[in-house]
């Protein structure tokens, strides 16, 4: 299957940081559908709480430091909370890649690294190894896609404001489409 290629041109530095952690929070919904199998309930939680940070700081909130730290370095150990031989490896492995371009959104932003962010997105979601069923799509990558395209519209038509719901509501839709699947 083709993918659209995604047209980031003209984005601001905190519209890419935003749609960075948007990403982000999208695939740790997908995360958070298997996170007790594989034994990392916790550590997804601390990440979690760590992007949230992040995302209310580029949203003009405040960013507590401490815990984006921790979500980082939770960030960084996840991967080996599970068995390179688990059938779901693949998958964790690259939907926890992506949460690191939410981090790095605090210092280095712009069209390229989110670009890298969603292709990330992009390479985790086809990995998911059974298909969902969520509207017309029926793979995680399909949803994945539409997703991000949809991100793009509304930050194109709101502003980064508007991805604050957005966010939430695709988390859930990724967690109930993976744990149903």
């Amino acid at each position: 299957m083709a993918l659209p290629e995604l047209d980031l041109t003209g984005l601001s530095y905190a519209e890419a940081a935003v749609l960075a952690c948007v990403s982000t929070l999208r695939m740790e919904g997908a995360l958070e559908s298997v996170a007790e199998e594989v034994g990392a309930v916790e550590p997804l939680r601390t990440v979690g709480r760590g992007v949230r940070t992040v995302f209310a700081g580029h949203l003009g909130g405040e960013r507590d430091v401490a815990t984006a730290a921790k979500g980082l370095s939770a960030n960084w150990r996840i991967d080996q909370e599970i068995a390179d031989t688990h059938p779901l490896a693949p998958f964790w492995m690259a939907g926890v890649r992506v949460g690191f371009f939410a981090f790095l959104s605090v210092q280095a932003a712009g069209e390229e690294r989110l670009r890298e962010c969603f292709e990330q997105g992009r390479e985790a979601a086809g990995l998911w190894p059974r298909g969902v069923s969520a509207g017309s799509v029926g793979s995680l990558l399909e949803l994945e896609v539409a997703r991000q395209e949809e991100s793009l519209r509304v930050v194109r038509r709101a502003g980064v404001g508007g991805l604050r719901e957005l966010a939430e509501e695709d988390r859930r839709l990724f967690r109930r489409v993976t744990a149903s699947s």
